[in-house]
């Protein structure tokens, strides 16, 4: 049987036989922004302050930690009083931090004060210095491994392939028409991959070559690679991350050989997106440089 059911249009009022409503309702717009940004305080800075991880002094005594957080319930001031003294609406960010000594053992739990954060709005926006904002999503590059190829001025293959993280820095390597194989950090400049390879462990020529195989791109880069070993390639990646900052001595100092890098802009890096690619390449080792 036919649904007949009054639809109102204006001060007018008619019987529709139609089978959909006539006006669909309105969607809540600023859903994923909410839902976002919840997320953001429930689990993202759980992974910010997991990220840190234990931060520890130069002689290795003492070691500090970061054991748990909490937003106050209520901001220092309401939306309202936020416009009117040209203030951000935010609430307070409390940590939960761990000292632990250990010669000895000793351990001090203390709940201190991080800074204000900014809160959202039900509108989906935020209050900062008084002047209430939104935020405007953004499109960010899938993560995975991206290849390509090009030609130079006389016809010589040249290759690329740019890493892209699910968070942390970009790794892009290039070759040159001599055949040199090199890699950026994060976009900064250029250096023969070799370099990076001895900073994370590779340290001499014989264990790259028996790890890559005598491949033409490797003895070239190899010839143009200046260091010799794993601290040398340390300090020329932190030079090249940090021009003008001078390396603080960790590789000869502390007994971590990584002391350098871990001071150096660098995030962890999730391979998880390249499980698929590195199970698709074939052939020998120096062909999976992009993948391992």
């Amino acid at each position: 049987m036919m649904k007949v059911k009054p639809v109102k249009l204006g001060k007018t009022e008619r019987m529709s036989f139609s089978h959909i409503d006539e006006v669909i309702s309105m969607p809540n717009l600023i859903e994923v922004q909410k839902n976002s940004y919840q997320w953001f305080l429930d689990e993202g800075l759980k992974e910010v302050f997991h990220d840190i991880g234990t931060i520890e002094d130069y002689t290795g005594n003492l070691a500090l930690s970061f054991v748990d957080f909490r937003l106050d319930k209520e901001p220092k001031y309401s939306i309202k009083e936020c416009k009117e003294r040209d203030v951000t609406y935010a609430a307070p960010l409390r940590v939960t931090a761990r000292l632990l000594n250990k010669e000895t053992g000793e351990v001090k739990d203390q709940e201190i004060f991080m800074g204000d954060f900014p809160l959202m709005t039900d509108a989906g926006t935020f209050v900062i210095n008084g002047a209430e904002r939104a935020i405007v999503s953004q499109l960010v590059r899938s993560p995975g491994v991206f290849y390509g190829d090009a030609k130079d001025k006389v016809g010589n293959d040249l290759y690329s392939a740019t890493m892209n993280p699910n968070r942390g820095a970009w790794l892009e390597y290039e070759t040159d028409a001599a055949n040199v194989f090199y890699v950026r950090i994060d976009k900064n400049r250029k250096l023969p991959v070799t370099v990076l390879c001895r900073a994370l462990g590779l340290s001499s020529d014989e264990e790259i070559l028996n790890f890559f195989g005598e491949d033409e791109r490797i003895l070239a880069t190899l010839e143009k690679d200046t260091t010799k070993n794993q601290d040398e390639g340390l300090l020329e990646v932190y030079r090249k991350l940090r021009p003008g900052d001078a390396p603080h001595g960790g590789v000869r100092y502390q007994p971590d050989q990584h002391a350098v890098l871990r001071s150096a802009p660098l995030r962890p890096v999730s391979f998880w997106p390249l499980q698929d690619e590195q199970e698709a390449v074939s052939g020998p080792p120096h062909h999976r440089l992009c993948c391992r």
